[in-house]
């Protein structure tokens, strides 16, 4: 057989099963073209599928029958349509979230509805993350937002650890949910909260609490204080008071600070003052500060403004050189500088002058540098402060204070707070 018969009886040996595989390949490709374009939802696609329990999940999908399949780790799982009440395509979803969010930013403290209405859509869309993530700036400025508390209560997104457990297993279960509220970020820990409040008000519950305030991790006394302040409110005052001050954790003193503000006791100021007022320690007094500002009691009003009168006012020692202190590290030598000779009858006496050479160096060193820093710190932390409680913004320095004190005094005299009727804030100028 010629040669170039051989090859063409080759080539379609094999590659005739090749050719034929690929036509069946083809027609089936145009076969589910035709049905994708017939159902657009049998495509493939990331969608969001909001479930009749109230769960939404962000998948890729596709309709197959009367069910919808979704991928999970390569894994196709079905199911059934009678628990599905809407499906959306994400793509669209995000082009009307990025709309919105374009025309809500950047958030407002004087008004966050328009956020907080962002995030109810998000919530409600399925966009969770996103969300969330506004929550979270909202919280940053409000850590109590009222309205945007009560859109995450009622949104059911966000899966925590349940304490809907056997009895045996209920301890481990509650380790497990204080374990993920503590590495959230804010909007996920009110999840946790609220799950903590589902399994009651129970006094194992705030023991627990409590024990957590004492961690050594910080983002676990910062979601004990919260959590206490939620569930528990007036709780553990004592050891709030401790960390209000002295934690070293900004975020664990600003945690307690709010829980000490759910007390809705003035009286719960008294150490806090106290440090503020006789404390030898510029940071502690600082801190102080700072937690009266979120702890927002207007009898705290007075004694801000009384140390920051002190603070401002010119420091004594005479003069405008600041007090220096002195050293001297070297040696000395003695030597006979010469002799005093003095000459009597029938005798010479040589009387020796000794001098001193000195070797070394005089040191002088003041401390102005560390005190005005520290007190720097401090009288902003009280203007701060003074800023939250009263609203007011008379202006940035210390004088402007004083001189909106000076006008509104009378309105904030802590004998006006005694009274719990008068415990809200005066509306008064910026003066």
């Amino acid at each position: 057989m010629p040669y170039r018969l051989l090859f063409s009886f080759a080539f379609l040996t094999l590659a005739g099963p090749l050719i034929a595989g690929r036509a069946v390949a083809a027609a089936a490709f145009e076969a589910s073209d035709e049905a994708t374009q017939a159902d657009p939802d049998a495509r493939e696609a990331r969608r969001i599928l909001r479930l009749s329990n109230g769960q939404t999940i962000r998948v890729v999908s596709r309709k197959a029958g009367d069910a919808w399949e979704y991928k999970s780790k390569e894994v196709w799982k079905s199911v059934p349509a009678s628990r599905i009440e809407r499906v959306t395509l994400e793509a669209d979803v995000l082009r009307q979230w990025r709309a919105l969010e374009a025309a809500c930013t950047p958030i407002d403290r004087r008004d966050v509805s328009r956020s907080i209405e962002l995030v109810r859509w998000a919530l409600d869309a399925g966009l969770a993350s996103e969300g969330l993530s506004v929550a979270d700036a909202i919280l940053a400025l409000e850590p109590d937002q009222p309205q945007l508390l009560a859109v995450l209560e009622k949104s059911g997104d966000v899966s925590v650890p349940s304490l809907d457990v056997a009895p045996s297993e209920l301890e481990n279960a509650k380790a497990a949910l204080l374990r993920f509220g503590a590495s959230m970020p804010p909007a996920v820990r009110e999840f946790a909260v609220r799950e903590l409040k589902r399994a009651g008000a129970t006094d194992s519950v705030r023991e627990e609490l409590a024990r957590e305030l004492s961690s050594n991790v910080t983002s676990r006394r910062s979601f004990a204080a919260l959590a206490l302040r939620r569930v528990f409110p007036g709780a553990e005052v004592k050891p709030m008071v401790l960390h209000a001050v002295l934690d070293p954790s900004a975020e664990v003193r600003q945690a307690a600070s709010l829980a000490l503000r759910a007390v809705d006791e003035p009286g719960v100021i008294v150490p806090i003052v106290r440090v503020l007022g006789e404390s030898e320690s510029a940071p502690l007094r600082a801190n102080a500060a700072e937690a009266l500002g979120h702890m927002h009691y207007a009898a705290a009003v007075e004694p801000l403004m009384n140390r920051l009168i002190a603070a401002s006012a010119p420091q004594s020692g005479g003069g405008s050189r600041i007090p220096h202190s002195s050293i001297f590290v070297g040696t000395q030598i003695a030597y006979i500088q010469d002799f005093d000779v003095e000459i009597a009858q029938a005798s010479a006496v040589a009387d020796p002058k000794i001098n001193v050479l000195l070797e070394g160096a005089s040191l002088e060193a003041a401390v102005q540098g560390v005190q005005q820093v520290s007190v720097s710190v401090e009288v902003a932390t009280i203007r701060t402060a003074l800023g939250r409680i009263t609203g007011a913004n008379p202006g940035v320095s210390s004088k402007d204070w004083i001189a909106w004190w000076q006008k509104n005094a009378d309105a904030w005299r802590s004998a006006d707070r005694s009274d719990p009727s008068k415990r809200a804030a005066p509306t008064t100028g910026n003066g």
